[in-house]
């Protein structure tokens, strides 16, 4: 909690210059507040065919956001309501992994080499990261900004 983010401005606020107008609701929760954050990661190696399993999930819940109003008179922004009071929806995010390490040099397996692949987003949920929160805007209380969709990745790791 606190009445300014460290962002671009590092504590150096334009929008909060004008009192009593941009210091009402200025208080409150700030962009980075989550309340509550869960993260799983498991590993196991398949027997017979030596190959790691991995995959890991993710659990956040929703991000505050502000509700603002821009003043035409020259006041900048004014909240319209106790900062981060606003929260966006909640995320889940679950990816995968395969790794298949084969030993070669011979006779002592002095180095090996790593195939993995990986998915990320495998539900291909469309978390949204950003809403907007001027309230004399078009993109009001609309999502701004989602997450990356379902990805691959294809890797290999050389250890010797």
């Amino acid at each position: 909690r606190g009445s300014t983010d460290a962002g671009s401005t590092q504590y150096i606020g334009g929008d909060f210059d004008f009192y009593p107008y941009n210091f009402t609701n200025l208080y409150g929760y700030l962009g980075d507040d989550a309340r509550n954050r869960f993260k799983v990661n498991a590993n196991y190696r398949i027997p017979f065919i030596e190959t790691n399993f991995g995959l890991s999930y993710t659990y956040r819940s929703g991000f505050p956001y502000n509700v603002t109003y821009t003043d035409a008179s020259g006041y900048g922004t004014i909240w319209v309501e106790p900062r981060g009071t606003s929260r966006g929806p909640i995320a889940h995010n679950f990816d995968l992994q395969l790794e298949k390490t084969f030993n070669i040099g011979f006779p002592t397996n002095a180095a090996s080499i790593s195939v993995i692949g990986s998915v990320f987003n495998v539900m291909s949920r469309e978390n949204v990261t950003s809403i907007g929160g001027t309230s004399n805007s078009s993109t009001f209380r609309q999502p701004l900004s989602y997450s990356t969709p379902r990805s691959y990745e294809l890797g290999f790791r050389i250890d010797f």
